[in-house]
């Protein structure tokens, strides 16, 4: 499912169809155990795409002035410096985004609904813009490669569990 307002989320659930069969043949407790399980690997899998993997996206350079040194690395008089603080290299279009101080890794919770229905999302206004691209800004997806993933692993969990019962 689609993300709400200007947040970036996806909702973990059996669909109602399908919930009423597996009903009969599972308890609550089981379904909930495989729909939680399914949330955290999601919410996992998309921290791990933003934290690695090479990003070949922009090199960009925070930079200070301070004053100039010599080879002996002594302040020259009247001279100013541009001192590299920190770099970083942003993801290109169509990869994960790179993690600069890592807010918005930090911002993915998976919580749940009620039985069975789990959440995960971002809390950050710029998840959606990464995820799905703006005026600016090509997508760069993070959030829906891992709940495609994770939806195949989600329904091989369930038929595994019907199975066994």
């Amino acid at each position: 499912e689609g993300g709400k307002g200007r947040l970036v989320n996806r909702t973990v659930r059996v669909s109602k169809r399908r919930w009423r069969n597996i009903e009969r043949k599972l308890s609550s407790q089981n379904v909930d155990a495989v729909t939680r399980t399914t949330a955290l690997e999601i919410e996992a899998d998309t921290k791990k795409s933003i934290q690695s993997g090479p990003k070949t996206g922009r090199i960009y350079r925070y930079v200070r002035r301070g004053k100039a040194r010599d080879s002996a690395g002594r302040y020259v008089k009247g001279r100013k410096a541009t001192i590299t603080v920190r770099q970083h290299q942003a993801s290109a279009p169509g990869q994960a985004p790179a993690t600069d101080k890592g807010a918005l890794v930090n911002s993915y919770r998976t919580r749940k609904l009620k039985v069975g229905v789990y959440r995960v999302g971002s809390s950050m206004r710029y998840a959606r813009v990464l995820e799905f691209g703006g005026r600016r800004m090509k997508p760069r997806p993070h959030l829906r490669p891992a709940f495609s993933r994770g939806k195949a692993k989600f329904q091989k969990r369930l038929r595994m569990l019907l199975e066994v019962d």
